[in-house]
């Protein structure tokens, strides 16, 4: 490849994930503080989302590096592992999603009507 085309190989997912970053990641982020009215809580959902973050890479550098990578076979340089790993986290990723009490949809008991907006909150109390 030439220079432009390495160069926009490398700026489009950089650019692209700074993108979902911002339209993902700093609304994530700000959920903490409008989930409750205390401040209390409010550290503590903060704390909890940021504690299983962290316990969440660490799994995946663990079971990644402990199963899929080990062995003779070249480790992190070998190309047949990263499907199977990539399968198995996803998995692993996306089944809470799609139990019952973790489903995306479940009702938030301590959801609030926005502030001014009395009787007219979104469907099932969450404000979107």
């Amino acid at each position: 490849m030439s220079d432009g085309e390495n160069f926009a190989w490398l700026l489009t997912p950089t650019v692209l994930t700074r993108l979902m970053m911002t339209v993902y990641h700093v609304p994530h982020i700000a959920l903490g503080a409008e989930l409750s009215a205390n401040y209390e809580e409010r550290t503590r959902l903060v704390a909890t989302r940021q504690i299983c973050g962290y316990l969440g890479v660490f799994v995946i550098a663990g079971v990644g590096l402990g199963h899929f990578f080990a062995g003779e076979r070249g480790g992190r340089l070998n190309a047949d592992a990263y499907v199977p790993f990539a399968g198995a986290m996803s998995t692993a990723w996306w089944s809470p999603f799609f139990s019952p009490p973790g489903s995306p949809g479940t009702r938030f008991p301590f959801s609030r009507s926005p502030a001014g907006r009395k009787g007219d909150a979104p469907p099932h109390g969450l404000a979107c």
